[in-house]
């Protein structure tokens, strides 16, 4: 006859074996590959309209909140401006007010990645109120599904951060099995802080299609802390991976998201790879 005891030791060991195996398992990709450094679009590229006309490729929404404090285009540190009172850019641009945060997608040069890990690093403003929640940047395949267009397998797919209220982290994920908005993964598994670096990591494994086997694992300042199995992102194979997905703001899209003051947050180390990144320091800027 088991006793109380053994039943909760069996319990426990059961439960440190379950996350044990998420980590050893869900912490790298199949495929090898060399470590990609996301850039900025070229926002000085022309292309031709359909009256003949060159026009300028306007391809970062919200481009007058970015200082690119790098060198060149690679995302080693950059900052993002939200002015007070802004929320969903979206919601700013209807109201004619100022835009708030900045929306981008950095393309992988080769396609067809079916897992990869997203590795950055990031740093609220000491100011910076999280009021109800916002956006931050993340995976994405296809479309790049947000604000609400649920995937239908063929279309595309999401996995940006969301922090919620008093920093409460989360993924924010755009799956075909999501509802009327995206799902959040692993909500409350870490807690943002202001006025100090964190280092975000994000491996993303694309289901089978046809099977529910799709993985997104999260560690939070070098610690796993949640790894999810089961997930759903695709119903075909030509869906796959597509790049970096850089979205960040306020927002929810009413006024009660909004930020009370001008508030900035700092990105740096942008790399997608195969495998966890040991080190990332030395790539951005200083303190």
């Amino acid at each position: 006859m088991k006793t109380k005891g053994s039943t909760l030791l069996a319990l426990a060991f059961s439960l440190h074996v379950a996350t044990s195996g998420a980590s050893d398992v869900n912490d790298s990709c199949e495929q090898n590959i060399e470590n990609i450094y996301p850039s900025l679009p070229d926002v000085s590229q022309t292309f031709t309209s359909r009256q003949g006309k060159a026009q300028v490729q306007e391809s970062i929404k919200g481009s007058a909140n970015l200082t690119n404090k790098a060198y060149s285009n690679e995302i080693k540190d950059i900052k993002v401006h939200y002015p007070a009172g802004s929320y969903d850019p979206g919601s700013m641009v209807r109201l004619g007010l100022p835009y708030g945060g900045i929306e981008f997608k950095s393309r992988l040069k080769q396609s067809g990645r079916e897992c990869l890990i997203l590795t950055y690093e990031l740093k609220f403003d000491k100011n910076f109120d999280f009021v109800k929640g916002g956006k931050l940047p993340g995976l994405y395949g296809g479309t790049g599904n947000t604000g609400g267009k649920i995937p239908n397998g063929h279309d595309g797919f999401s996995t940006r951060y969301i922090w919620k209220e008093n920093g409460v982290g989360a993924i924010y994920a755009y799956l075909p099995t999501s509802k009327t908005w995206g799902t959040a993964i692993g909500l409350g598994s870490w807690t943002f802080s202001v006025g100090r670096w964190h280092v975000l990591e994000q491996l993303v494994k694309l289901n089978t299609p046809g099977q529910a086997d799709g993985v997104i694992s999260i560690w939070y300042d070098r610690k796993l802390v949640h790894s999810e199995t089961g997930l759903i992102f695709r119903d075909t194979k030509n869906l796959t991976i597509d790049g970096l997905l850089f979205s960040t703001f306020f927002g929810g899209n009413n006024a009660s998201f909004a930020t009370p003051a001008s508030t900035n947050i700092r990105f740096r180390n942008f790399v997608m790879s195969s495998r966890r990144i040991a080190n990332t320091s030395g790539q951005g800027a200083g303190n």
